[in-house]
Order: C-alpha cells, then sequence, then structure tokens
C-alpha cells in the first residue's frame, strides 16, 4: 500500500492545473475530488501506534454509527471535510506521513481492501486522462482479491465472480465460473468495480452482456 500511495502521489505531482479539474471515473467527482477522498479517508484510518490505532477506531465507529451504517454518508461527511482545499494542499497532505510503522485501520479484518482502493483510484484518474501504466503484478493481485472486501462494490464484485469465471491474461489469477470472460488484470479488477468503461477490453464480456 505505501508503494501504490507513492506511485500515486508521484503521478499527481506531474499533473497541470486542468488535468486536476477534469472528469475521474468516479461519477461527479473530478480528479481533485477523487484526491480529496483518498485524503480525507486517509486521514480517518491511519495510525502508527497502539494508542492511535485506538483513536482511529473510535473516530470511525463514532463517524459509522453517525451515519447510521452507510457508507454513502460516510463519504460524504468525510468530503465535506476537505471542501474547497486546493490540489497543492491535498498533494502535500496525501503520502506526507511515509514512515515504515504507518497501518491502515481494517487491515487485519479487510486485507487488501485498501489497497484495492487505491489501485481502482489510481486507474480511475489515469483511465479519462489517457495516461496508462503497468501496475505490478503483486498489486493488481491483491487488489483483485480486496476488491471483494472493499465497501460499495463488495458486493456487485461477488455477484460477478459467481455468475462467470475471470481469466486474467497477464497475471496468474482466475477465479469463478461458467461463462469465461478473459483480460488485463488491470481491466478485470475495474468491472469487478462497476467501471463499465473496461468492459471492451475483456474477451467474452460481451457475450456475458448479451450484446
Amino acid at each position: 500500500m505505501r508503494d501504490e500511495r507513492r506511485d500515486l502521489r508521484r503521478f499527481l505531482e506531474g499533473l497541470t492545473p486542468e488535468q486536476w479539474r477534469r472528469d475521474s471515473l468516479c461519477a461527479g467527482w473530478n480528479v481533485r475530488d477523487l484526491v480529496a477522498h483518498l485524503v480525507a479517508w486517509d486521514d480517518l484510518l491511519l495510525y502508527r501506534s497502539p494508542l492511535q490505532h485506538l483513536r482511529a477506531l473510535l473516530r470511525f465507529s463514532k463517524l459509522y454509527a453517525l451515519s447510521l451504517g452507510s457508507m454513502n454518508r460516510v463519504n460524504r461527511t468525510i468530503r465535506d471535510r476537505t471542501t474547497g482545499v486546493a490540489p497543492e494542499e491535498l498533494l502535500r497532505r496525501f503520502g506526507a506521513d511515509d514512515s515504515p510503522e504507518l497501518k491502515w485501520l481494517f487491515d487485519g479484518t479487510n486485507p487488501g481492501a485498501h489497497l484495492a482502493e487505491y489501485v481502482i483510484h489510481h486507474q480511475d484518474i489515469r483511465r479519462p486522462l489517457g495516461l496508462p501504466r503497468q501496475v505490478p503484478p503483486d498489486r493488481l493481485i491483491a487488489a483483485l482479491r480486496g476488491v471483494t472486501q472493499l465497501p460499495g462494490v463488495r458486493w456487485p464484485a461477488w455477484r460477478q465472480l459467481r455468475l462467470r469465471r475471470w481469466e486474467a491474461s497477464d497475471v496468474a489469477w482466475s477465479r469463478g465460473r461458467g461463462p469465461v470472460v478473459t483480460g488485463s488484470a488491470e481491466a478485470i479488477l475495474m468491472v469487478l468495480a462497476e467501471r463499465s468503461s473496461a468492459c471492451e477490453e475483456l474477451v467474452g464480456m460481451r457475450e456475458v452482456l448479451g450484446r
């Protein structure tokens, strides 16, 4: 997760002001909004010591309770905390703490979920900008495992995995049963995360969708 966050930070450092205003793959969010989302979640979940772990758990538990268990409400609340924050400040805050003891809340119970979010959102920014990347295979495999633990997309991802067989053409990963869909691991990850723009990159997806 540290490596993925470092890569994303280096990428963001090279964006122009116009690119920060471009739409991402997340409906209604531009690049700035999406980075603000990542910063707000890091502020909520990161910790470095047992005491900070307890504080992070209490922070999240309180927010989750006040949001009545709705992750949409949680996202709206933390989004409000970064409204109006300039890209330069967001970039300063994102990845500013990169210490070896840095940890993310729920890594033990939802392994790979936060990494999946980083990888997916990294592509949510890159794809509309036409700036592809080669995601390291180990991160792709971990993200494909973690997407089924990621709030917001876990149930659609599980459903997709139960309805068809997914086979990555570039890494050693496959899962599911039924009609076979093949393609790059990155494209499969994006479809499992409900990014329909990646569907056309997968062999067999037209037949599965009945097109």
